[in-house]
C-alpha cells in the first residue's frame, strides 16, 4: 500500500510540473501494422554457413504508441517482431541403397528479432511526421538441421538508432480523432552489445544490422 501511495505522489508531481500547453494538448494514439523490409547490411551473411543463401528479407508485425507533447511534437514507442529466413543456405547430400542413389536435405538459418524504438517525432503537416531516436533489440540467429535434430542458437542484445517517416490518413476528412490509416518508412541500425554465449567463446564475434522497412496498418487516436 505504501508503494502505491508513493507512486501516486510521484505521478502527481510529474503531472503538475508539466507546462500547461503540454497538458492541454496531450493526446494518445495507437496503431498496429504489418511490416516488410530488407537488410541493407547483415553481418551474419559473411559467415561461411551463409555463402549459398543470405538473410535478406524480413517480415513481421509492429505496434506503435504515440503521446502528443504539444508544439507539433510526439513521443513515440514502436514495438516490432520480425523474422528473416535464408533460402537454402546449406544443402546436404547422402547416398543410400546402392551406387547412384543420392538424396539431399536442407539446413535452415533464420534470424528472429524483437525490437523497441523510442523517438521524438515532429509533425511536418497534418499527416506527415519525421522522427529519430534510439533503438534496442534482442536478436536470435538459429541454425536448424532437421536430419539428426541439430539446432544451434545465438542470442544477442543490440543497441542502435533509427530514423522514420510516418503518414496518418484519417478515415474521416474532418479529423479530430478516431480511426486512421497508418504508414511508415524506417531506417534502423543495430550493433550487438553482448551475447548469451551458452558456454562458447564469442569475444571476437559481433553483429551489425542495417534495415529498411515499410509498415502499413490501422490506428486510433484518442
Amino acid at each position: 500500500m505504501m508503494r502505491v501511495k508513493i507512486a501516486f505522489v510521484v505521478f502527481t508531481i510529474f503531472a503538475t510540473s508539466l507546462p500547461s500547453s503540454v497538458k492541454s494538448q496531450t493526446r494518445f494514439r495507437a496503431a498496429a501494422q504489418v511490416v516488410g523490409g530488407v537488410y541493407a547490411f547483415n553481418s551474419e551473411n559473411e559467415l561461411p554457413l551463409l555463402q549459398s543463401g543470405k538473410l535478406t528479407y524480413l517480415y513481421g508485425v509492429n505496434t506503435s504508441i504515440g503521446i502528443s507533447l504539444g508544439n507539433r511534437r510526439e513521443l513515440a514507442f514502436d514495438f516490432q517482431y520480425d523474422v528473416c529466413h535464408a533460402n537454402h543456405p546449406m544443402v546436404f547430400y547422402y547416398s543410400f541403397g546402392g551406387p547412384g542413389t543420392v538424396s539431399s536435405f536442407d539446413g535452415r538459418v533464420a534470424l528472429y528479432e524483437l525490437s523497441s524504438d523510442i523517438g521524438l517525432r515532429y509533425d511536418c503537416n497534418k499527416w506527415l511526421q519525421l522522427g529519430l531516436g534510439p533503438s534496442f533489440a534482442t536478436d536470435s540467429r538459429t541454425v536448424d538441421i532437421p536430419y539428426g535434430s541439430i539446432e544451434d542458437r545465438v542470442n544477442s542484445y543490440c543497441l542502435g538508432a533509427h530514423g522514420v517517416a510516418t503518414a496518418r490518413v484519417p478515415f474521416n476528412k474532418n479529423y479530430g480523432g478516431g480511426f486512421y490509416w497508418y504508414y511508415s518508412l524506417k531506417l534502423r541500425y543495430l550493433h550487438s552489445l553482448f551475447f548469451d554465449s551458452r558456454g562458447r567463446d564469442l569475444r571476437n564475434y559481433s553483429q551489425s544490422f542495417l534495415t529498411t522497412s515499410l509498415a502499413a496498418g490501422i490506428g486510433y487516436a484518442f
